[in-house]
């Protein structure tokens, strides 16, 4: 997935300054993304999220890396499988939590940064 300042245009395909995650990490994330942005597609280039939308979707990933850093890994996966995660490549994340955690702490930081810096977030399905 290419994650980068919006809105989406033809020539932004593999910009260079763009942030890239494997699509089977970012699945992790897309459930919480729909939430708050519904016409979010893995598979468009157009999903251009406004900045305000972003702080939501920002918010909710603080709250899953707060549980991440202080709830045991069962009580955890419960949570999120019933929450947010809905196959088991996502769940299975949480068993390393320390990982699992500090994926969570540099996506919202990347998040932040581009709603901080522009009125449109882009995510395209490359």
């Amino acid at each position: 997935m290419q994650i980068g300042p919006g809105p989406f245009h033809q020539n932004m395909i593999w910009a260079p300054g763009h942030n890239y995650i494997d699509e089977d990490v970012f699945w992790v994330f897309e459930n919480i993304i729909e939430a708050y942005y519904p016409t979010y597609d893995h598979y468009e280039f157009d999903n251009d999220i406004p900045r305000e939308t972003m702080k939501e979707i920002i918010a909710e990933l603080v709250v899953v890396e707060a549980l991440a850093a202080y709830v045991d890994n069962k009580a955890l996966a419960g949570l999120l499988r019933r929450k947010y995660f809905t196959d088991s490549l996502s769940e299975n994340m949480v068993l390393n939590r320390k990982q699992f955690v500090s994926f969570f702490h540099r996506v919202i930081a990347l998040f932040a940064k581009l709603s901080e810096e522009n009125p449109i977030t882009t995510i395209i399905g490359v």
